[in-house]
């Protein structure tokens, strides 16, 4: 059986138009049909978040069920309000609260990836992280 194996690569920098700390991830290299989008996201229809453009949100790190239940296409379809990308985009206050969500969400990465290998009868897999 071939080795099981998903990449995850990050950058946490200062923002230069808003001052706070940019943590951005995405999953750069998956093997054995490992979904590389792993990131849940929800449209906003029609209302900006706190006088900003935004008209998608980040949710959470994607569960087994989240895989098999959203696509990977933004919804065109008004009932549908969720789906998955493969990467991220946040802003923090200070670099110690992003690093800290980094961590975080890296650990989710991992034990969703664990859940998909163990469902489909994979290999144990090994999850890597590059720090750009």
């Amino acid at each position: 059986m071939s080795r099981v194996f998903i990449e995850v690569s990050s950058r946490v920098e200062r923002d230069s138009d808003t001052g706070k700390c940019r943590l951005r991830m995405w999953v750069s290299e998956t093997s054995n049909n490992i979904p590389s989008e792993v990131f849940l996201y929800q449209t906003i229809p029609g209302v900006p978040l706190r006088d900003t453009e935004l008209s998608e949100m980040f949710v959470a790190v994607c569960t087994y069920g989240d895989v098999d239940q959203f696509s990977t296409n933004r919804p065109t379809d008004a009932g549908t309000l969720f789906y998955r990308k493969s990467g991220l985009d946040l802003l923090f206050k200070s670099e110690s609260e992003a690093e800290k969500y980094r961590r975080t969400i890296l650990k989710m990465v991992k034990q969703a990836v664990a859940d998909i290998c163990r469902v489909n009868s994979l290999e144990p897999a090994e999850v890597s992280e590059v720090n750009l």
